[in-house]
């Protein structure tokens, strides 16, 4: 489904075809927003990440892309030149622990990373030979907005597009507080789109344990920490 249609399928949910007094912009920034929902619950929108520039000579840390939600691997050029995973994540208790001197080692290929608030830390620091090749990071993140008609959700099974309608269903009709029906309609499209979330997050995690989780970045898409299926402001 794209947008214009998931937009139709919501104004039916609420049975309101007129765009009074719900827009197809707020339809659609709800449609929009139902997407990062499934994408902080569930992590299932998956992407390789290049760090501009690359490695930088003596360098640890890099900053992390604005729309990371999870990492599962990290490579660098190996002897051959050759991208290939690096041992992580760590953390700097573990370095301290393994490599007590690792602030003040020599310069080398990268061969661990870990996470230091919202930078990816790698070590040994990249020497001259390392510096400007290729830092990958595979990971999870938040899909991109749609914003034409035709644009479609990324990366969301096709039978969970109805989802994002229930989602904007539920929210517009959380508008109407003095409406009993529409009070018993929003319970019905949240119950909905609740069940539609946990059964995505059971369907990609049976996928994932094959590959184990990755990393979780501590943030959502508003700088706050991620949030459960229902936050307390939706109740």
């Amino acid at each position: 489904m794209n947008l214009g249609t998931l937009r139709a399928l919501a104004r039916s949910y609420i049975q309101e075809s007129s765009t009074v007094p719900f827009g197809d912009a707020l339809l659609n920034d709800m449609v929009n927003e139902g997407q990062e929902r499934l994408c902080e619950i569930v992590d299932y929108s998956t992407a390789t990440f290049t760090v501009t520039g690359g490695l930088v000579a003596s360098q640890y840390d890099y900053a992390l892309p604005s729309t990371l939600l999870s990492i599962l691997a990290v490579a660098v050029n190996d002897s051959d030149a050759k991208l290939a995973p690096i041992e992580g994540p760590l953390s700097v208790q573990e370095m301290d622990d393994r490599f007590s001197s690792w602030r003040t080692d020599a310069a080398a290929r990268p061969e661990r990373w870990w996470l230091n608030y919202n930078a990816l830390w790698v070590h040994p620091k990249p020497d001259a030979t390392a510096a400007a090749t290729p830092l990958e990071i595979r990971g999870t993140r938040w899909a991109p907005d749609m914003s034409a008609d035709g644009d479609s959700p990324t990366d969301l099974p096709s039978g969970f597009h109805r989802t994002l309608a229930k989602y904007a269903a539920w929210r517009v009709l959380q508008m109407d507080k003095e409406n009993p029906t529409a009070a018993r309609m929003t319970t019905q499209w949240r119950d909905e789109w609740l069940a539609d979330a946990g059964r995505l997050r059971n369907l990609v995690w049976g996928r994932s344990k094959a590959d184990g989780e990755g990393l979780r970045i501590q943030r959502s898409k508003d700088n706050a920490q991620t949030a459960g299926l229902i936050d307390e402001e939706d109740e």
